[in-house]
């Protein structure tokens, strides 16, 4: 028995239009990854950057305390220097102390620590008096981050500290 053929295509015919598939469209899908590789981004440059001026607020404060501590280290010597040759401050009798050396050990500015501790504390100049700091000549006229202080240790021996 013989099938009868059914004709096959027909070449001049137009292809049908293929099928319309659900779900998200090709765009979309990379539009939403380039949106998350975005955000990622963002967050990776914002903690490095939150990270970095910690570090740069740090290190400037540090260098406050650093940079007083070492002017004030020079200024002891001046003083220890002028006190010897008989023409400092107490050489001169200011203050009732004639030390010979390192000059007498200062009060600390500010009196507490808890002054400067996690803030600024802006000193008057009369917080820089006594026979200490009258002959070290030493002071901050801008607010501080640290206490400072002198102390004289023995004629030829002492500490001068920045504390936070």
């Amino acid at each position: 028995m013989a099938v009868p053929s059914s004709p096959g295509p027909d070449p001049l015919a137009p292809a049908p239009a293929p099928a319309k598939k659900g779900g998200i469209p090709v765009w979309a899908i990379a539009l939403i990854v380039v949106g998350v590789l975005m955000v990622c981004g963002i967050g990776a440059m914002a903690t490095t950057a939150i990270f970095g001026t910690r570090k740069y607020i740090t290190k400037s404060k540090e260098a406050e305390g650093r940079s007083s501590v070492a002017q004030m280290a020079r200024d002891v010597a001046t003083c220890a220097m002028k006190e010897e040759l008989g023409t400092g401050v107490l050489a001169r009798g200011v203050g009732g102390a004639k030390p010979r050396g390192l000059p007498l050990t200062t009060a600390p500015v500010p009196k507490s620590l808890s002054e400067v501790s996690g803030k600024k504390y802006q000193s008057a100049p009369r917080d820089w008096t006594g026979p200490g700091w009258d002959c070290i000549g030493f002071s901050q006229v801008s607010p501080q981050y640290f206490q400072y202080e002198w102390e004289r240790k023995s004629t030829t021996d002492g500490v001068a500290r920045a504390r936070a």
